[in-house]
């Protein structure tokens, strides 16, 4: 990639105007010298805390056993060794991933819209967007997941642009390093390997499609980790943690038709208290593998015996994390407004985002075949990612917009994408 000086000019400013805003919007959360206590303030940091001390053998296994069993072992693993370096180091270290993918963004801009202004307002707009600043000093993987998954939109860019496989393999890469840190990822993982499968059969490029099997190497080896110590092919088993704590608990509201008043949430505690003891004893009798079967079939014995109530569930939970406001920006009160209005904006734009795409992808005689061939594959991949992130929103509650965190850039750059393309539609309409 050629960076001009007007670029890196840019980049230096930009650079500048987030390290201020980033340390306006934490400082008014808390004072600089209790930034390093935030790193482990929630009870899912601790579980990561407690993965890494047991690879380090800081831990046993004993110990370590319920956190090993729904944390994958690769982020825990780098929190620990900033720990080993300074107490801020996590903190440091997400705050650099933060303004790496600012620049990604205003790159991305300046190669897919090629207009200047509207590349710096962008960039400008992104530093703006609280929760991810807001999350940053905590030991948790959104700040990592959202990285890598910004990482891939970026490089799969230079595909479009220079027609080099080996930014396919690099996109699969970065989504596998998010998948053995977010195990929800693998599912985009597996769409994008097949997406991409059919695209290079068809292209007949059958050496890269050998190669793209090494892209799964991180993922195997937390694989390896969980057939050790679980005797079970899984990421994670936090899925079945997640439907027995949230959405199995939350059902129990809507099949007994309890009223949504003030009493809400402690009802659905007791609830979830309740079937938290009972999958724990499970745990002890029959072991993680077999538990997880057992939630499983918990969850499709509802869904059939309950559809109406689940469904209706599924979908208020979707709602209600798509629009939540931040749960890490409580402090300050018009910030944390703002987070609201925020997330409402996101969704906002990946609809709009998704209306440009209905109209493009019916409409290929307008577009040379190469062109729009590459650019709908983009465009697949990028959509499933964001519409999977938020459908994942429906298993849980309580989180703000915590679990949206890892596609705002995301989403960013792909309505610049179809906006681009939907006037390159109309621009090439006008001339037939």
């Amino acid at each position: 990639m050629n960076i001009t000086k007007r670029d890196f000019f840019v980049s230096i400013i930009l650079l500048i105007i987030s390290a201020f805003f980033f340390c306006y919007v934490n400082l008014s959360i808390k004072s600089f010298d209790e930034w390093h206590s935030l790193k482990y303030a929630t009870p899912d940091s601790k579980t990561y805390l407690d993965v890494g001390r047991w690879i380090l053998g800081e831990n046993t296994f004993d110990n370590a056993e319920s956190s090993v069993a729904i944390r994958p072992f690769f982020y825990p693993l780098v929190i620990v060794i900033l720990d080993s370096i300074h107490p801020l180091a996590v903190a440091i270290f997400q705050f650099t991933l933060w303004q790496i993918q600012i620049l990604m963004i205003y790159f991305f801009c300046i190669k897919v819209s090629r207009l200047f202004i509207l590349s710096i307002l962008v960039s400008v707009l992104s530093i703006g967007i609280l929760s991810p600043i807001g999350i940053s000093l905590h030991a948790l993987t959104e700040t990592l997941s959202s990285f890598f998954i910004t990482f891939s939109i970026f490089i799969f860019i230079f595909f479009l642009e220079k027609n080099s496989y080996r930014y396919i393999y690099a996109y699969l890469l970065s989504l596998s390093f998010c998948s053995a840190t977010r195990p929800s990822y693998i599912y985009v993982y597996i769409f994008s390997i097949m997406i991409l499968f059919f695209f290079l059969i068809k292209k007949r490029k059958f050496f890269y499609i050998c190669i793209l099997a090494t892209t799964f190497l991180p993922i195997s080896l937390q694989y390896y980790v969980m057939k050790k110590h679980f005797d079970s092919y899984k990421l994670s088993f936090i899925d079945s943690f997640a439907i027995n704590d949230y959405f199995l608990s939350g059902l129990e509201l809507y099949k007994r038709k309890v009223e949504f008043d003030a009493n809400r949430n402690l009802y659905i505690r007791m609830v979830r208290d309740a079937r938290r003891e009972y999958m724990a004893e499970m745990i002890k009798e029959k072991g993680y593998g077999e538990t997880s079967k057992k939630v499983k079939s918990d969850l499709l014995a509802s869904l059939v015996n309950y559809p109406n109530e689940s469904l209706r569930q599924f979908k208020d939970l979707i709602i209600e994390n798509s629009m939540q406001p931040s749960s890490f920006i409580t402090a300050n009160k018009n910030l944390y407004i703002a987070t609201f209005a925020q997330s409402k904006l996101l969704l906002t734009i990946n609809i709009i985002s998704a209306l440009f795409f209905s109209v493009i992808i019916f409409n290929k005689k307008y577009f040379a075949e190469e062109i729009y061939e590459k650019n709908i594959v983009f465009s697949l991949l990028i959509f499933f990612c964001i519409y999977f992130t938020y459908i994942s929103t429906g298993l849980t509650f309580w989180q703000g917009d915590r679990f949206i965190i890892p596609i705002y850039y995301a989403s960013i750059m792909l309505f610049v994408h179809q906006t681009r393309m939907f006037f390159a539609f109309i621009r090439n309409t006008n001339k037939k």
